[in-house]
């Protein structure tokens, strides 16, 4: 019976291999590995996986968007009754969710995916 250890090869090339990068940003580095990190986007998966994932995520997040402030404006131009009790919690917890949209549709904006110094 052969050992399937005894196969194993190592990496002696001192280059990152997959799924390691090489980067000159020391803070990137992997544990232990000098000049590599780790990739932006998952290996596992396929570009179109990633976009799809993308789009979803702007969708949603879009949408979020819109319904909340919406929400939020029709509180701010209702009339005095609508400064109840019950009406303050549902404008505070709709305005957090406003700020958490527009959190996750930062990443949409030109530019902010490019990643320098790595």
């Amino acid at each position: 019976m052969q050992n399937p250890l005894l196969e194993i090869k190592f990496n002696t090339s001192y280059k990152c291999i997959p799924p390691l990068k090489e980067t000159a940003n020391a803070e990137n580095w992997f544990d232990d590995v000098e000049g590599c990190g780790i990739q932006c986007q998952d290996p596992f998966y396929t570009e179109k996986e990633h976009d799809d994932v993308h789009t979803l995520i702007a969708f949603q997040a879009g949408l979020s968007f819109i319904a909340c402030l919406v929400t939020v404006a029709t509180f701010c131009l209702s009339s005095k009754g609508a400064k109840q009790y019950p009406a303050a919690i549902i404008f505070l917890i709709n305005f957090c969710l406003t700020v958490v949209s527009v959190g996750c549709l930062i990443q949409f904006f030109p530019g902010a995916r490019n990643i320098h110094n790595v």
